[in-house]
């Protein structure tokens, strides 16, 4: 399991961003249910892992990443992502989601300088995020895999709590999945994981 950056309020390559609120709604949706789910590059029938925990640090929604040890790279099955992850190959996250409202700031000639995607202040809000995905080149440039021992993650190490519960059902079973910080690691429960696993592969059959 990997801390994240999940996103932030900053411009990405598509000109978007996204305001505080958004994050928020964003951090509540991974505590929601089994948290969300985490793809490989978008792919919506490759799934590799859930995402949950999600909480704001500033203007950074951070969160954690749980990739199945299984899971290898759809196009090189000899490197088992967790790896390429582990070992900085791949950094990069992107989050799927959907938007309810955005505006625009444009120049003098109308062009559309950035798209800023915020919470309406009453009425239906479908703004939800759909997944995250771990992707070779992400929109958001900062987003992405934090290691522990990083100047961000030292700097609030006092102020974060880092220590995360997720009830999961499976095979109509519940599971707690509980991660928290070790030291200047995380480590997750893997009994709990590891049932969860047969549980599940136990209902497929």
């Amino acid at each position: 399991m990997f801390l994240c950056e999940l996103c932030n309020t900053d411009l990405d390559r598509h000109r978007d961003k996204f305001t505080v609120p958004v994050l928020e709604k964003f951090a509540n949706d991974t505590k929601s249910g089994n948290g969300r789910v985490l793809l490989f590059d978008h792919d919506r029938s490759n799934p590799i892992g859930r995402v949950f925990g999600g909480y704001l640090m500033g203007e950074k929604l951070m969160g954690y990443a749980y990739i199945h040890n299984a899971m290898a790279l759809p196009k090189q099955p000899n490197v088992k992502i967790a790896d390429a992850v582990e070992d900085r190959i791949l950094t990069d996250v992107s989050v799927g989601f959907m938007g309810h409202i955005r505006s625009a700031k444009q120049d003098v000639n109308g062009s559309t300088l950035e798209w800023e995607w915020w919470m309406p202040a009453d009425g239906e809000n479908v703004t939800e995020l759909n997944e995250l995905s771990v992707v070779s080149i992400g929109a958001q440039p900062l987003a992405g895999f934090k290691s522990l021992d990083g100047p961000d993650q030292k700097a609030n190490s006092k102020t974060v709590n880092m220590s995360a519960s997720k009830s999961i059902h499976v095979g109509g079973k519940e599971f707690d999945i509980t991660a928290k910080q070790d030291g200047d690691s995380i480590k997750i429960d893997a009994t709990a994981v590891n049932e969860a696993v047969k549980a599940l592969e136990a209902a497929k059959a």
